[in-house]
């Protein structure tokens, strides 16, 4: 008898350890609570430190891994963040060939990581094999060992070996136990969702190789034991959509990069005109299957006023588990060393964490099918407002009064305010640092906690490619008066960053910051941004919020010039679409500078995503800064067409989408174009940078159907097209343009 109470009770620790999951899906694809049957609704981001260049990343701080994860998930809970993607480069660094489980330091990582969530109250979608090679950016490790190292990315779904290498790994990793939480990763309660494979080589004309790797890859990790719910990759490429619906998997992952992924710069001009639609979530092919969103950003981007524009049509489109890629440790933030087109920290990039922090609340607050209008009519929806002119994401609800940038909208019910975060200065706040910092009242209602983060000044652009010894933002902790205005409070003082109580009798310092240290170790040097009469102390101007005006002695202001090069320069896509081409040259005889455009083919084509256009974009609203309350009397051209090009388009975009141009006459040699500013006509408008994975249209919604005159006292883009219907039938191959510079007389 004392045997068999033995054997039940160690089974009953067993199936402690095997925990009933989470989450369920629901009939119509809903995915619930199975504690209450609510509907999931988490947001959050990839955290990628246990693999690839964020683990390399760690060292070149020399940071504590295990700290650094601790700190940072700290960070996740305090914005309210409750999901993490688990982005394991397993396939190559943590196998071998046949892809049996390596034991390593990513491994044990890995187990840190789920268990630190957990503890936080995290929900986590496990990736395990990311295809893509761990190595880079430096492609200087010859550390791996996994089975990425032998197949390629289609051998993954079309050679055998490479498929029961996949299996093999999958079984070993989620019967791994983990040595933090002593669960199987299987049974870990907090991971409810496991993807196959991140960004497979998508194979919509192969549905049956398709099928049968998607389908046996799910048998896999159901013959381990795991009762996760299972998702597979839909927009690398949506035309997979119905294999995947028709699959044995219970929904599909998706992306969305509004700007792209290659600029390596910041990208200017206003984030909320191309991201109204995501209209693959509407697929009918996916209906009873459930959405979640792996990875997405404001890539490129400055304050983060996108993303909450973002996540509004995620929710609209049904998802239900939201990650941006990807959150950047606090000890490289300051260097943007992780994933140079993103950049994302609660401390080092204030703006965007306060919208990100709106995010989340969208995806709490928000309905699946609520109709989304266009651009600028959305500005406005239940609790949120977003305005580009204020650089300004808000939250005003009755509990909170979140905001990106200073604002004066009144609170709609102050005495119900529990927690406010923001930047600047509110009606309950005046304060002139542009830190983040966190007000929560207490619940005697009687006090408040606040905390509060240093200055963020940036010396770089922290887009472009990073380096180990520069640093693109720097913390400067500084005193400041801090003014609040709450219920039975209205007190000022002088604060520095750290936490403090208040309350009627003032504020109250309690505590330093962790890394209190960290915040204070820049005080500027003189060759990196501090002002000549106080090299102690950083300026507080920073390169990417004060724009330079043009110093402009004559009538003319250029708004296009060669001279720049290319860096600055946006231009259409290769991919299912016209080919473009562009390149900077020198034009005979003269030796200027010129950009050549130009696409061997402008005949309409039914497997192009886009329309019959090649296009490049130049911003302009920096060059124009100076002639605000003015408007261009001539548009000047210096161009010429090549093999026998005769027509070319020019246009005018502002800060709301609407579009004005001309089409104007070549010549077989450089010449000098005028055009009559007061002719220009509507023309649609390309979106420039383009998206990936291609949600957003060719042309900006707003710049068609246009009516009206120019607007410009807030012109933003300068474009030059070639467009398909400029050219007869029969006569639209071939075609180029050369132009050395553009110029606007007053």
């Amino acid at each position: 008898m004392k045997k068999i109470i033995l054997l039940v009770g160690i089974m009953l620790a067993v199936l402690g350890l095997q925990a009933k999951e989470l989450v369920y899906q629901d009939k119509e694809g809903n995915i619930r609570w199975t504690k209450d049957n609510s509907r999931v609704a988490l947001y959050g981001a990839n955290y990628c430190l246990p693999s690839a260049c964020d683990f390399r990343a760690a060292v070149y701080v020399d940071g504590d891994r295990d700290a650094m994860i601790s700190e940072d998930l700290d960070h996740f809970k305090r914005m309210g963040w409750d999901g993490l993607r688990l982005c394991f480069w397993g396939d190559w660094q943590n196998t071998d060939a046949q892809g049996n489980l390596i034991q390593n330091e990513h491994l044990r990582l890995l187990e840190r990581l789920i268990d630190e969530a957990a503890k936080r109250d995290i929900y986590m979608l496990l990736s395990p094999i990311v295809t893509y090679n761990s190595q880079w950016p430096e492609m200087t490790d010859s550390t791996n060992t996994g089975f990425m190292n032998v197949y390629s990315k289609p051998d993954l779904i079309l050679d055998s070996a490479a498929k029961e290498a996949q299996k093999n790994y999958v079984k070993q990793l989620l019967n791994h136990t983990n040595r933090y939480t002593g669960r199987k990763i299987k049974d870990e309660p907090n991971i409810i969702f496991v993807e196959v494979s991140n960004e497979p080589a998508q194979m919509a004309d192969k549905p049956e190789a398709m099928t049968d790797y998607i389908n046996g890859m799910v048998d896999a990790i159901k013959s381990a034991g795991c009762d996760k719910l299972i998702f597979y990759n839909v927009s690398q490429d949506f035309k997979v959509a119905p294999i995947v619906a028709a699959s044995k998997v219970d929904g599909g992952t998706y992306a969305w990069y509004p700007q792209g992924l290659t600029s390596y710069r910041t990208v200017k001009g206003n984030p909320l005109l191309c991201v109204d639609r995501y209209e693959q979530l509407a697929d009918p092919a996916m209906k009873g299957k459930s959405k979640i969103v792996y990875e997405f950003d404001s890539t490129q981007r400055d304050g983060g006023l996108q993303v909450p524009a973002m996540v509004r049509e995620f929710v609209r489109g049904g998802c239900q588990f939201i990650a941006m890629f990807s959150y950047d440790m606090l000890r490289t933030a300051p260097k943007n060393l992780g994933w140079d087109v993103q950049f994302t920290n609660m401390v080092y990039t204030p703006r965007k964490a306060v919208a990100s922090m709106i995010s989340a609340e969208i995806v709490r607050r928000w309905s699946p099918g609520e109709p989304n209008r266009y651009y600028p009519a959305n500005n406005r929806f239940g609790d949120f407002r977003l305005s580009y002119e204020e650089d300004l994401a808000l939250l005003n609800s009755g509990d909170m009064y979140y905001h990106s940038a200073s604002v004066s909208d009144r609170p709609k019910d102050i005495a119900a305010l529990r927690h406010i975060a923001g930047i600047g200065s509110s009606p309950m706040v005046q304060y002139e640092g542009n830190g983040i910092y966190f007000l929560d009242r207490d619940d005697n209602r009687n006090a408040w906690t606040l905390e509060l983060y240093p200055d963020i000044i940036a010396v770089d652009d922290p887009y472009a490619v990073p380096s180990a010894y520069k640093d693109v933002v720097v913390a400067s902790s500084r005193e400041r008066e801090f003014s609040v205005s709450l219920p039975g409070i209205k007190r000022t003082t002088v604060v520095y960053p750290g936490k403090y109580r208040i309350d009627k009798n003032g504020f109250t310092r309690i505590a330093d910051h962790p890394q209190q240290k960290l915040y204070s170790q820049y005080k500027g040097w003189p060759s990196h941004g501090a002002h000549p009469a106080y090299p102690e102390r950083w300026s507080l101007r920073d390169w990417y919020t004060t724009i330079q005006p043009t110093e402009e002695t004559a009538n003319l202001t250029t708004v296009l010039n060669a001279c720049e090069g290319l860096k600055n320069i946006d231009y259409s896509r290769n991919f299912e679409s016209p080919e473009c081409r562009i390149r900077l040259i020198r034009t005979v005889p003269d030796m200027n500078n010129a950009y050549e455009l130009t696409t061997p083919d402008l005949t309409e084509n039914p497997a192009w995503r886009t329309a019959a256009d090649v296009s490049l974009s130049h911003f302009i609203a920096d060059e124009l800064w100076n002639r605000k309350g003015t408007a261009p009397k001539k548009i000047k051209i210096w161009a010429m067409g090549l093999n026998g090009t005769d027509r070319a388009l020019v246009n005018f975009m502002d800060k709301n989408g609407r579009a004005f141009g001309a089409d104007f006459t070549l010549s077989g040699s450089m010449k000098m174009i005028e055009i009559d500013a007061a002719a220009l006509q509507p023309y649609p408008a390309v979106v420039l940078p383009q998206d990936w994975p291609g949600v957003c249209s060719y042309y900006y919604p707003q710049s068609v159907g246009v009516t009206g005159q120019p607007d410009w006292e807030n012109m933003e883009q300068v474009q030059i097209s070639l467009r398909g219907n400029l050219y007869p039938e029969g006569k639209k191959q071939n075609k180029g343009i050369v132009i050395e510079k553009i110029l606007l007389e007053y």
